[in-house]
């Protein structure tokens, strides 16, 4: 088997292992990363990780084009939250913003910590260690979805056929993608290995075309999702109609009474949703590794199918998969490296901190709401508004700590303090059926009633 030369910086190469490793690791027993409450604390280990690597190492250096995908994963994350001033939700547009907070914590960190052979022995841990989890609890676990684990799994195979060291992760690894069940998996890895196989970077474009195409005709479920997708942004192609607001558009137009909260493509709902502009910093930040033909055959098919599962379903929505596939990324940067002097350094780690900050104030709020909706369902009714009044001091923009609030006011038999809160959270987001819903099992309220039923004609 051949062997790739490592590009490291001065750190070594653990610190690489270690950061993938805990990353997708970390992310992948949390349910992939899927709830908000995840989000701020992976922000702040990846920032203090990225601070701590430009304290310890002597010479830090970014690879060809880090500065680069660096710069394309900010600007994906100020114009996610751009979208919150026209959207229609801005409570989603801004949580969506939090979420890509994630990727940029995740570059930085590992564009510091670079190493290629342990930055990816350290994602086919993590994918081996999240495999054999699954083998052993069975259903989803501990992702919570199967098609998670199979998008995992397919990332992890090429890269532990890389060399014999990690050869027996494939005994976990190929079992759980077996019985994942996911054929979008399955499709992308199959068009992923054509890509290794030839070494063609340039043919990822069509496979992800081939792969919507496919999934559009063959697949019911997303035979439905796309078009909606499609039909947003044709209402708004340039900017989009707001990011995660796909759902708004299906609940209003989906032609059976299942749930979908995601259009079951990042590429089509990105376009939906952020319009042109959010699709061409998407794509800008995917084929940053890809602009030179690699020579590590397996590394490009497991990028690859990364990239290609993108368009089979919601992988955003776990950032276990988006970490996954940008350490593989960050490791087909070309070789040459450029150094971070003393100024950029400091305005580096400056940066990291204030990521960090956002982390912990994201941790703070979305925590906060987990363990109000927790305490409500417990029936602990004063714990929960105090908690969703914190959340709410973090995030007065969002109407969710208003919504939760609601919510357990009205299970413990308050409707005229219900009422006004529900009132509340409908000035900050007037297009989410569930509130308008609320407000009407509040209140009786018929143009309440009216108004959930037009925004979610055939909900319960």
């Amino acid at each position: 088997m051949a062997r790739y030369p490592s590009v490291h910086t001065g750190t070594g190469s653990v610190p690489a292992g270690l950061i993938s490793f805990g990353a997708v690791g970390g992310l992948a027993v949390a349910n992939g990363g899927f709830f908000p409450q995840s989000w701020g604390p992976a922000v702040v280990a990846l920032s203090w990780a990225a601070v701590l690597l430009l304290v310890l190492d002597r010479s830090p250096a970014f690879p060809q084009r880090g500065e680069l995908l660096l710069a394309l994963a900010c600007a994906i994350v100020g114009w996610t939250a751009l979208t919150a001033w026209w959207s229609e939700s801005v409570t989603s547009s801004l949580l969506e913003a939090e979420r890509a907070l994630v990727v940029v914590a995740a570059a930085l960190a590992l564009l510091l910590a670079r190493d290629r052979t342990w930055m990816l022995r350290g994602v086919v841990a993590a994918a081996a260690l999240t495999a054999a989890w699954n083998l052993v609890a069975g259903g989803a676990e501990p992702v919570g979805y199967a098609n998670g684990i199979g998008a995992l799994t397919a990332i992890g195979v090429p890269l532990a056929l890389r060399e014999r060291a990690t050869w027996p992760a494939l005994a976990v690894l190929v079992p759980a993608l077996v019985l994942s069940h996911s054929r979008g998996a399955w499709l992308a890895l199959g068009l992923a290995a054509i890509v290794g196989a030839l070494r063609r970077p340039a043919l990822v474009a069509p496979a992800v075309a081939v792969a919507i195409a496919l999934a559009w005709v063959g697949e019911t479920r997303r035979g439905e999702y796309f078009p909606v997708a499609v039909h947003e942004a044709r209402a708004a192609p340039i900017g989009g109609t707001g990011a995660g607001t796909w759902e708004i558009w299906w609940l209003e137009r989906r032609p059976a009474a299942h749930e979908a909260h995601d259009a079951h493509s990042v590429y089509l709902e990105t376009l939906g949703e952020q319009g042109v502009i959010g699709l061409a910093l998407l794509a800008g930040l995917l084929a940053t590794p890809l602009l030179t033909r690699p020579r590590d055959r397996l590394a490009l098919a497991a990028y690859a199918a990364f990239v290609i599962h993108q368009a089979l379903d919601w992988d955003r929505e776990l950032p276990m998969l988006t970490v996954a596939g940008l350490a593989v990324g960050i490791a087909l940067l070309p070789d040459r490296q450029a150094a971070v002097g003393y100024r950029r350094r400091a305005a580096l780690a400056t940066a990291a901190l204030a990521l960090g900050g956002l982390g912990v104030l994201s941790g703070v709020a979305q925590i906060s709401l987990a363990r109000a909706r927790d305490a409500a369902h417990a029936g602990d009714f004063p714990r929960a508004e105090s908690l969703t009044r914190r959340a709410a001091r973090v995030e007065p923009w969002s109407s969710r700590p208003l919504e939760v609030r609601g919510e357990a006011q009205l299970a413990a038999g308050d409707r005229r303090r219900a009422a006004a809160t529900l009132r509340a959270a409908i000035a900050k987001d007037s297009r989410r059926w569930r509130l308008w819903h609320d407000l009407h099992e509040a209140t009786g309220s018929r143009r309440a009633g009216d108004e959930a039923r037009r925004l979610n004609p055939l909900g319960g």
